[in-house]
């Protein structure tokens, strides 16, 4: 507007003539500029037409908006068709912004040229023109929010609804989806490419597409969606309604968990509670499931939406489950084992025939199932069961029974309140077990305190219902029997006669009348103990004595034979006879030897020596004829002796005596001969005077063994 008013002030100066013609040029400018303005205001926009997906009628529909500042106006709709000539037709809409075509006025696979214009004040204004062909120009609808099913994994969005396919030659589609966390929506976020359609027959013979869009959102946050779709040469359908996509949820968060006893009634009751959901996770359901342990294929489900669940269960081990889910998806589950609980519970009859159990309950009208299961009370987890449909009565086989293991027997009622109706023990006896550590206490002239051990049978121990005490008398071989009550671990017997020997035993019967295995203990009275001690104190000395016998009898027997068989040499050294040592020790070529006593058969005199301190000489008798009778041989010089027969005198000091002695002098490296022998002894003899100066003369001998007959 500043160069309109430096214009109008320049042209002041000039004539009125001059100032006249701007003006007029001046408005005529500002007046078109404000119409053109103004007519595209009031200018029909967003003219589409189509064929109505939904009808497949061969309509054309055509939609358009009115111009921003539109004032009532009056529509009419321009339709051309080009073929070998252009052929026009106006129809009108009247003040609505839609109108519909039939097939009697529309060109389906014809290109046709449609635009619109909007009369209002007498002025005409008219939209920019379409060219399409209705046959393509399909309109799908928008997709069916209660068709739609949204499935999430972290930040993986999956939407998925189902068409109706009314046009086969189009089978491809495109999808776009739009979200938002804020009030405002974002620009349309298009789907993954990898995303397809599948069609399948339905039951008219129209196929049944299933549509598919996948993309990727924040796992922590929800949004809410809108989701349109078209053909690929059709046109865009509207946006769907807005459907919440919750954010990514967890396990549910157990808070507390309540479980009551069992009452006689068979129900006890369990509560859980867990902690609530924020609204971002959507709308929260919770569904639960109740298992009995022992009849595992049997499953009671609840569901809530509320943060807790309350309900009655039977005495039986449970597994409790909770899965909490949205609308997109569901959590992984949360479980927990709730332990078994177990109250005295009579059965209506309990009966045991052979290895046949039988239990009866009060059944209920209706049709019900009862669960019947049976463990050892110390096991976990351990059941055996089998299911029943309106009975109340069933047989267990005891056959596979541990012995001596006490049984847990239940009934349950299987149905949406579950209830034990029957709960009793079992155990099964054994023929070889009977009651432990059955010892005497005490014993008198006419009583006898028992005691004993019960069997370890846990909560089975009512199942014991008496003890049987027998006693039998080895004397008359007589028995007699008592009953004790189970709780009684000890019985004393009196009146018992003078002299007794009794053999008890112990054994136990049940309420089923079955008998365990028996304990025995013989006791004698104490007179008997005592004698019986005596005589076998006897017995063991006696037996030691004569052990004690026959040792000494070996120890005398083997001295007596060692004695003759290898004697003992006597000791020369302790003896004061007297002994010579020759003055020449160089012709002693070996130790003296002793000849044998019996060597000759004929009488002779024996050696005799005389010594004598005085004496300067020794003097030396010997006779030529025991000179013949020495014999020196090849054993004596290689130290080889016999002896034999020696004689012993013991009034003198030498112990033996000398019927012979001779030391075989030869001189060394001579010949072993006679005539030699007796030249050296003869020229020897003189001199042998000057070895005996000495007061004493020793006589030395080697020891002999007279066991080996070596020196």
């Amino acid at each position: 507007m500043k160069w309109m008013n430096l214009l109008f002030t320049r042209a002041g100066t000039r004539s009125g003539i001059h100032i006249s013609c701007g003006m007029l040029l001046l408005n005529y400018l500002i007046a078109g500029q404000q119409t053109g303005m103004n007519e595209k205001k009031k200018t029909p926009e967003d003219l589409i037409c189509y064929q109505k997906y939904t009808l497949k009628d061969n309509f054309c529909n055509c939609s358009w908006r009115a111009g921003e500042e539109s004032e009532d106006p009056t529509y009419t709709l321009h339709y051309c068709v080009y073929r070998d000539y252009t052929e026009c037709q106006n129809f009108d809409a009247g003040r609505q912004t839609y109108i519909i075509l039939t097939n009697d006025d529309v060109h389906m696979r014809a290109t046709i040229s449609i635009e619109v214009t909007a009369e209002e004040h007498g002025q005409n204004y008219t939209s920019k023109p379409i060219t399409l062909i209705l046959d393509k120009a399909v309109k799908l609808d928008p997709p069916d929010h209660n068709k739609i099913t949204i499935t999430r994994e972290g930040s993986n969005i999956t939407v998925s609804w189902t068409r109706i396919n009314l046009f086969p030659m189009f089978f491809n589609t495109a999808k776009e989806v739009r979200y938002k966390e804020h009030p405002q929506y974002p620009d349309p976020l298009p789907c993954k490419t990898s995303t397809s359609t599948t069609c399948q027959p339905g039951r008219d013979g129209i196929p049944i597409c299933k549509e598919h869009c996948k993309f990727n959102l924040d796992s922590h946050h929800g949004y809410f969606i809108q989701i349109r779709q078209t053909y690929e040469e059709g046109i865009w359908s509207e946006w769907s309604e807005s459907i919440f996509v919750p954010a990514e949820i967890g396990p549910v968060q157990i808070e507390k968990i309540n479980t009551g006893r069992l009452n006689l009634a068979g129900l006890r009751t369990i509560s859980l509670f867990w902690k609530p959901r924020t609204k971002e996770e959507g709308n929260m359901n919770y569904h639960i499931n109740v298992t009995p342990l022992p009849c595992s294929g049997i499953t009671t489900q609840h569901s809530t939406i509320q943060n807790c669940f309350h309900a009655n269960i039977s005495g039986a081990a449970y597994n409790v489950t909770v899965i909490s889910s949205n609308e997109a998806q569901a959590a992984s589950p949360w479980s927990t084992v709730i332990e078994e609980d177990w109250a005295a519970i009579p059965f209506q009859n309990v009966t045991l025939f052979g290895n046949n159990l039988t239990v009866k309950w009060k059944g209920e009208k209706g049709k019900s199932s009862y669960c019947i299961a049976w463990k050892p009370s110390e096991m976990k987890g351990v059941y055996f069961n089998k299911l029943l449909e309106n009975l109340n009565e069933t047989t267990i086989l005891t056959d596979n029974f541990l012995p001596m293991k006490c049984y847990k027997i239940y009934v349950h009622k299987i149905s949406k309140n579950q209830s034990t109706v029957g709960t009793t023990y079992y155990f099964k006896p054994l023929f070889s077990i009977g009651p432990r550590n059955l010892t005497v206490m005490n014993v008198t002239v006419s009583s006898v305190l028992l005691k004993w051990d019960q069997f370890d049978l846990h909560e089975c121990q009512g199942i014991l219902k008496n003890w049987i005490i027998n006693r039998k008398d080895h004397a008359t071989n007589a028995s007699n029997e008592t009953y004790e009550n189970s709780s009684v671990t000890q019985y004393l017997v009196e009146g018992l006669p003078h002299g007794f020997n009794y053999t008890f035993e112990v054994k136990g019967i049940t309420v089923f009348g079955e008998q365990t295995g028996s304990s025995f203990k013989s006791v004698s009275s104490p007179w008997i103990v005592e004698n019986t001690n005596k005589k076998l104190l006897e017995k063991t000395v006696g037996i030691l004595a004569v052990l004690l016998l026959v040792a000494l009898g070996l120890v005398f027997s083997w001295f007596k034979i060692k004695q003759c068989i290898c004697q003992d040499l006597p000791n020369p050294s302790n003896s004061t006879a007297t002994t010579f040592t020759p003055s020449d020790n160089k012709y002693i070529v070996s130790p003296p030897h002793l000849v044998h006593s019996c060597f000759e058969e004929k009488n002779t005199e024996p050696l005799i020596i005389k010594t004598s301190m005085k004496s300067e000489a020794i003097e030396t008798a010997v006779k030529e004829t025991e000179m013949l009778d020495l014999v020196s041989t090849k054993e004596l010089i290689h130290n080889e002796l016999e002896m034999t027969d020696i004689d012993t005198e013991v009034e003198i000091d030498l112990q033996f005596e000398y019927r012979k002695q001779v030391a075989p002098i030869t001189p060394i490296k001579e010949t072993d001969t006679s005539t030699h022998f007796f030249e050296k002894m003869k020229a020897d003899v003189p001199h042998s005077s000057e070895s005996s100066k000495e007061n004493d003369t020793q006589l030395s001998l080697n020891d002999v063994n007279i066991c080996t007959g070596e020196f």
